[in-house]
Formats: structure tokens, C-alpha cells, sequence
């Protein structure tokens, strides 16, 4: 059934880190795409059926096909050029490094 579904995905943060796993497997690497914009991160791609079986041959038919999306909000910012993505065993594995704090400077106040 080639419908629009929703993988599903983990978000964590460790150290210095916050990671994302998400369940998407029979999906080539080159078609997943992955943006940032304003804390919010976009993963985005399409599982294709492979297999020529006519619909009305199966007894079930529960695996979801077709285009997905998931926007998932960032907790803090990120390092945008420290970002890695890797996908193994249909599980892409995001991890984003946390972005520095600005650090509060202190103003000296002169006498007039």
C-alpha cells in the first residue's frame, strides 16, 4: 500500500550530544534527506515497494510504502557544520554536536 507514514524515532542527548535514531528500513541512503532550519530538523525520503505483487494477491498487508516526513524540534542549538548521519542496518543515526552557549559578559561601569 503506497500510502504517506511516519517512522518511528528516538531523540535522546548525552554529554555534549543530541542523537536521533529513526526505524527506516529497505531505503537507500540517497533517498533520505536531511535539513535544518530555525532548531527544527526535517528527515524526509521514500520507501518503494520492490517486489511486482498485485495487491489483491497478499493475505495482509501491514509494511507502510510511499513518501514519509517527520519534523522533530531541537531542544538547543546545534553545530550545523559538525553533523553527522550515518544508516546501517535500516536505522539512520543522526548525532548533533550542541552549539556553545553564549557566554554572559560583564560591562564595567565607568565613573562619570
Amino acid at each position: 500500500m503506497l500510502s504517506h507514514w511516519m517512522p518511528d524515532v528516538d531523540i535522546y542527548e548525552k554529554e555534549n550530544k543530541i542523537y536521533v535514531r529513526m526505524d527506516i528500513p529497505e531505503i537507500e541512503p540517497e533517498d533520505i534527506d536531511i535539513s535544518i532550519v530555525n532548531n527544527t530538523m526535517k528527515i524526509k525520503g521514500e520507501r518503494k515497494m520492490t517486489e511486482e505483487v498485485k495487491e489483491e494477491s497478499y493475505y495482509r498487508m501491514e509494511r507502510r510504502y510511499g513518501s514519509f516526513e517527520r519534523m522533530i524540534e531541537l531542544p538547543v542549538s546545534v553545530k550545523m557544520d559538525d553533523i553527522e548521519a550515518t544508516y546501517k542496518n535500516g536505522v539512520l543515526h543522526v548525532e548533533l554536536p550542541k552549539a556553545e552557549e553564549a557566554k554572559a559578559k560583564e560591562i564595567k561601569i565607568k565613573a562619570a
